[in-house]
């Protein structure tokens, strides 16, 4: 694996961490509903489908000609 695609996937997990403290999923915490599912529910999907996203591009995309292998 290249060190640039290493240091991505670093990177986003580190994001991944800061995304699921306390103070950013504090924002989705309400007792509201969208689409009749908790918005805290809806919050913490949303930001898991983001950083599935995220992996996939970074996986796929960034220098795929050679192997370390």
């Amino acid at each position: 694996m290249s060190k640039t695609r290493e240091l991505a996937l670093v990177a986003l997990s580190l994001l991944a961490w800061a995304l699921y403290n306390n103070p950013i999923l504090s924002i989705f915490n309400r007792l509201s509903f969208k689409w009749r599912t908790p918005v805290l529910y809806m919050g913490i999907f949303g930001i898991w489908f983001l950083i599935i996203v995220v992996t996939f591009l970074i996986v796929n995309t960034t220098n795929n000609h050679h192997s370390d292998e």
